[in-house]
């Protein structure tokens, strides 16, 4: 009797240590958590629950190579390219996510891309500027993010809840910096000032980068850190700066005074005092790739200084000022040689201007494509480091095709795609005034 009640006692532990693991197992498959290094399918359940942690690389389901070649655009014909049902992470409640930074990290592929010796011998700065769409900027930052380059995010003023989001989630990383310091007034020195204050800031980080890239949060870079890497490392100290002479038509942009009246850029026919510097102008991008000592010129030299100073009350400063000082004789990493996106010369951005040669499958709003899924043939043909620009409401699908090209990329660690005659070709390439 007492061996019948031994051997009873030592079944019922031993079921209940099974049962134990069994529903340890079972919380662990429901709760996606995963071993270091391995990653399973997210089941439908979990994902619609936890909409944030989708893993993104797993955009097959949306056909993006087809897609990426032309083929099977019929299939997203008739339905919203941004609703649920393709995109579930577009309900994600941030908020909600970014309290559990390890989760978002792991499944949004922050941590686990390889990082060549390369790439940290070469450290980037990045600046971006946004006002709206933080899961659209969160997709930006981690396509973009290794844990040895630094980034500044400026939120815009208006936009204090989106300033919430995007400080929260800075909080999950070592190296992003986020700052609300001014209020944009559109086509008014507000972009060029965002620029100023993310450069102040970031030449103060204990990380010695490289060059700095600025972006918009409606842009997305079409290279990985190491291709990026290889590019600047081709320019050698050279700026890639779009630029070329001031058209006649448009001078009164800083020929007559202008002032700002319930957020709202006005024009006055005010004469301008002329600069008091004998410099010629240049017109060009906000964006670009500026060396480390091009950054530290345009926030220590006098001229720099006169020059921000003397834009305060024009129109689209931002358009003026980095063409106009790279040309400088003294600027680091400058030239004088025209370099425009019309030409084929700008390796910064790719870009749809509505009077291009080439076309826009999207729509355009204030004169620029806003790219759709169609678009993608041309955008994974462009040399280009950026394109610019996208809007989720309108069209995700585009970005996550994108995103998974760039991913994949991104995991084999080289940079052999990379089309070397183009930017071999560029007029500014082998200018070396350093």
């Amino acid at each position: 009797m007492r061996r019948r009640k031994l051997y009873a006692v030592f079944g019922l532990v031993v079921l209940c240590s099974w049962y134990k693991l069994y529903a340890e197992h079972t919380i662990l498959l429901r709760h996606e958590v995963t071993l270091p290094g391995r990653r399973g399918r997210v089941a439908a359940d979990v994902r619609q629950q936890h909409p944030c942690f989708s893993d993104i690389r797993d955009k097959r389901r949306f056909h993006c190579q087809d897609l990426v070649h032309g083929r099977g655009f019929h299939m997203f014909a008739n339905q919203s390219l941004s609703n649920n049902r393709l995109h579930p992470e577009q309900h994600c409640n941030f908020q909600t996510a970014l309290k559990d930074c390890e989760s978002l990290k792991e499944h949004h592929g922050y941590m686990d891309k390889p990082v060549s010796v390369k790439e940290k011998q070469i450290p980037i700065a990045y600046a971006i500027k946004v006002h709206k769409f933080p899961r659209q900027v969160e997709q930006i930052l981690r396509n973009i993010y290794r844990p040895h380059n630094v980034y500044c995010i400026h939120v815009d003023g208006s936009s204090r809840r989106m300033f919430q989001v995007i400080k929260q989630l800075s909080e999950c990383f070592h190296n992003v910096i986020v700052i609300q310091k001014i209020d944009v007034v559109y086509f008014s020195i507000g972009l060029l000032q965002t620029d100023l204050v993310c450069m102040e800031e970031l030449l103060k980080s204990h990380v010695h980068w490289e060059y700095y890239i600025n972006l918009a949060g409606q842009e997305f870079p079409l290279k990985t850190n190491l291709e990026i890497v290889e590019i600047v490392q081709a320019l050698n100290g050279t700026n890639d700066i779009e630029a070329y002479p001031f058209p006649d038509f448009i001078k009164s942009r800083y020929l007559t005074h202008k002032y700002i009246e319930n957020g709202v850029l006005k024009k006055t026919h005010i004469p301008k005092e002329p600069f008091k510097h004998n410099i010629t102008f240049y017109k060009g991008s906000m964006y670009g790739l500026f060396s480390r000592k091009f950054v530290q010129f345009v926030m220590t030299s006098e001229i720099a200084r006169d020059f921000v100073l003397w834009l305060n009350d024009t129109f689209a400063p931002e358009e003026m000022i980095w063409g106009t000082l790279n040309a400088l004789p003294n600027a680091p990493g400058g030239y004088s040689v025209v370099v425009d996106h019309k030409k084929g010369s700008f390796l910064s951005r790719a870009m749809v201007w509505k009077d291009d040669a080439d076309t826009c499958a999207g729509e355009y709003v204030h004169g620029v494509c806003v790219f759709s899924f169609k678009d993608l043939p041309w955008l994974t043909r462009r040399p280009e480091v950026v394109a610019n620009k996208f809007d989720l409401q309108k069209d995700q699908l585009v970005i996550d095709c994108l995103e998974k090209q760039l991913q994949d990329r991104a995991y084999t660690g080289n940079a052999s795609s990379l089309d070397w005659t183009f930017y071999n070709s560029a007029p500014h390439m082998h200018i070396r005034r350093n």
